[in-house]
């Protein structure tokens, strides 16, 4: 009898543990993507980018961006970036406020986000035809103190007449949040019609997967911890203005 109520305690507790981790398996996303390069002078460089995401599991997102980029050198450049975003999802946005654990519509929510980085690009191929970019940038998310150490690598190619294509991949290192040692993991593609001199426009396609820990209030309540993933299918369309 002892057994039998100690696996109806332990199934019992299963289900009630599954029914608050969260669920989320994928989503199937829109974007919209707006950028804008402005020279300076030599060697001084502006960009400003707007990014609009109706998302499947992850309500609205909305991101401005703003940075300043200096070449140091024909392959090398840095740059600082100011970012304001809402609609981003941490940890601590699966809570129990009211009614059942489920994740907070952060879509109102604004968040500061400062960045800085180093890049390097190198032809890969054909003269120019083919650039290899590869980038670092340790960002700071002044709304919870998260620091994540971003890597890029990514391919641009000029080999077809008045058409870019853009392949990319990156990870995210958070530093001093999440026990997952990577918690965004990124393929981008985009594929630029260069209508003149100063625009170029076309469609692209992501596929990413972020990894999600418990929030301290729910282990704090259920004294347990779990590992969250979720697979992220995204098409866009984007719009360049270099100017």
């Amino acid at each position: 009898m002892r057994i039998i109520f100690f696996f109806l305690v332990l199934i019992n507790s299963y289900l009630c543990y599954g029914q608050v981790k969260p669920q989320d398996k994928n989503s199937f996303d829109q974007e919209f993507n707006f950028s804008s390069f402005y020279k300076l002078s030599d060697g001084h460089q502006l960009y400003f980018n707007y990014t609009y995401l109706s998302q499947a599991e992850q309500f609205q997102q909305r991101l401005a961006t703003l940075s300043y980029r200096y070449t140091l050198h024909r392959n090398w450049r840095v740059g600082i970036l100011f970012k304001r975003a809402y609609g981003l999802r941490h940890n601590e946005d699966w809570n129990k406020d009211s009614g059942p654990w489920a994740w907070k519509d952060t879509s109102d929510r604004s968040e500061h986000l400062t960045s800085a980085f180093l890049q390097h690009k190198q032809i890969a191929w054909g003269k120019g035809r083919g650039i290899l970019k590869n980038r670092l940038s340790l960002q700071r998310n002044w709304f919870n103190d998260q620091d994540t150490l971003f890597y890029k690598a990514g391919i641009l190619n000029f080999e077809f007449q008045n058409w870019t294509t853009l392949h990319q991949f990156e990870l995210a290192i958070p530093l001093n949040y999440n026990r997952s040692f990577i918690s965004e993991l990124w393929h981008y593609s985009a594929f630029l019609y260069q209508y003149n001199t100063i625009l170029q426009f076309g469609p692209s396609f992501t596929i990413g997967k972020m990894f999600w820990n418990e929030s301290i209030d729910f282990n704090s309540r259920n004294g347990n911890e779990f590992e969250q993933s979720i697979l992220i299918y995204r098409l866009g369309l984007s719009i360049i203005l270099a100017l």
